[in-house]
């Protein structure tokens, strides 16, 4: 896996990228969480968390996953989603 750390520009605020080991077991899991029940990803501010949707912050990462699947909805499937889930015809 490839780890990159160099600072690049973002359209509003210029963003780093996290080493490999940065986060514990626990914090992958509520990545892992949120992604599968397709929840907005929160933001890393350096010292905490914001919430993407309604910028919330929690200073732990657990305390924001529970506040993004406690208030926000599952983010609505686009046509690469739809395509994944239809069945595929053997030929």
């Amino acid at each position: 896996m490839v780890v990159c750390t160099e600072v690049y520009d973002c359209e509003r605020v210029a963003e780093r990228t996290l080493e490999l080991g940065f986060f514990t077991e626990q914090e992958l899991n509520a990545f892992s969480v949120l992604i599968h029940r397709r929840r907005c990803l929160p933001i890393f501010l350096g010292d905490g968390w914001r919430c993407p949707s309604c910028g919330c912050e929690r200073s732990d990462l657990a305390g924001m996953a529970n506040h993004i699947l406690a208030t926000h909805p599952p983010e609505p499937f686009n046509e690469e989603d739809l395509l994944e889930l239809r069945p595929r015809r053997c030929a």
